[in-house]
Parts: structure tokens; sequence; C-alpha cells
């Protein structure tokens, strides 16, 4: 026979949320967790806070990728990483900016 166990509400909100988390905020297991225990294990706003600042970095590193990818896709000729004067210029100045040649 077969146990069946019935959540509360309380706790179904729980484990909605923590899937909420895990879906929209890309969030992590231990993070995830540290927001559910709450205040009484740990301060869950520092973890929150550093999820924000790490999901802006990514934010940041995608629409740079969506712009060079749109420029790809824009850019008439056949070979951009190879002959497209923009594209060049752009790597050109990332590449001073580092130091190299």
């Amino acid at each position: 026979m077969s146990t069946v166990t019935v959540l509360r509400p309380d706790e179904l909100h729980r484990l909605a949320a923590a899937k909420m988390l895990q879906d929209t905020g890309l969030c992590t297991l231990d993070e995830i967790a540290a927001v559910l225990r709450g205040p009484e294990h740990g301060d869950w706003r520092a973890v929150v806070r550093d999820r924000i600042t790490e999901l802006v970095e990514q934010q940041r590193t995608l629409a740079i990728a969506e712009t060079f990818l749109n420029h790809f896709l824009r850019c008439p000729r056949d070979h951009p990483i190879e002959t497209c004067p923009s594209l060049r210029d752009y790597t050109t100045r990332v590449l001073a900016a580092a130091g190299k040649p």
C-alpha cells in the first residue's frame, strides 16, 4: 500500500516559491535554500543582492552578444569576422584596451 503525503498550503507556497526562484531567477539550490530558511539562518537578503548583481552582469553580457549577433545578420559582407570594418574597429579597440597588438 502506498502512502500519500498531503502538503499544507504554506508548504505548497514554499515549493512554488522555490520553483519560481529556480525558473525565473536562475538561483542555485543553495541560494534558494537560504531564501527559504529565512533570517534566522543567515542574511538571505545578501544572497538575493549577490544573485541580482550576477544577473545584471549576465544581462550586460547577453546584450553585447545580441548586438554582435544582430550585426552579423545585418552586415552585407559574406564573412563579417574577416572583412567587416565595424567589427574590426571594435576588436581593435578591445585588444588595445587589453594591451594586445
